[in-house]
């Protein structure tokens, strides 16, 4: 009785490890490129406007954090321009599920608020609405199962206010592959509970 409650035990605990577990597929923190102005970037490509590489003492709105990107960039000819970023392929699953993390802030010059930053997985976006300027960086994670209407990663500036010189800011991008919801991996140890108490009664 007790080696067949110690091997449930440890199945259990095994499949609580494989629930926490996570392929990263995609992530950039940006302190790799260089600062400036109408950014190109290595891992994005900007699709609209323009965007600036910004932190470590160049329009550094939050010290300590190395680069991140303001995506309400600064195009002289058009005052500033509200951006779009987009990853190449990233070899995404049909019905996969996916994490993507990252922090955002935004550009405290001047501006109306609220900023409005759309993200998602091609097609399949989501918005947040930032309504106050944070004081430091804020950490979200949010969660896609992968729909096959595209596969990139991208960030915009969709404020509708071009010419504000304010948006918003992200860093530290993550996106990884959840190989099981959790759920699925409690129902297996629920079987597998199950399974191991009828054989018990059955001796």
């Amino acid at each position: 009785m007790f080696k067949t409650s110690a091997l449930a035990a440890a199945f259990g605990l095994a499949l609580t490890s494989a629930a926490s577990a996570s392929v990263v597929i995609f992530t950039d923190n940006f302190d790799g490129e260089a600062l400036g102005t109408n950014a190109t970037l290595d891992q994005w490509t900007v699709t609209r406007d323009s965007v600036d590489v910004i932190g470590s003492g160049f329009f550094d709105f939050y010290p300590g954090n190395g680069n991140y990107l303001d995506l309400n960039g600064s195009t002289s000819s058009q005052g500033q321009t509200e951006g779009r970023i987009e990853t190449g392929p990233l070899g995404l699953t049909l019905g996969k599920r996916y994490e993507l993390s990252f922090s955002y802030g935004t550009n405290s010059r001047p501006g109306p608020l609220p900023a409005i930053l759309t993200f998602g997985l091609g097609t399949d976006t989501q918005q947040l609405i930032i309504n106050t300027i944070p004081g430091s960086l804020v950490d979200v994670v949010y969660s896609f199962i992968y729909d096959g209407s595209g596969n990139f990663l991208s960030f915009a500036d969709d404020s509708g206010t071009p010419g504000d010189q304010g948006g918003p800011i992200i860093d530290n991008v993550r996106l990884a592959l959840v190989p099981l919801p959790a759920g699925g991996f409690l129902l297996i140890g629920g079987l597998a509970g199950l399974a191991a108490l009828r054989r018990r009664k059955t001796a």
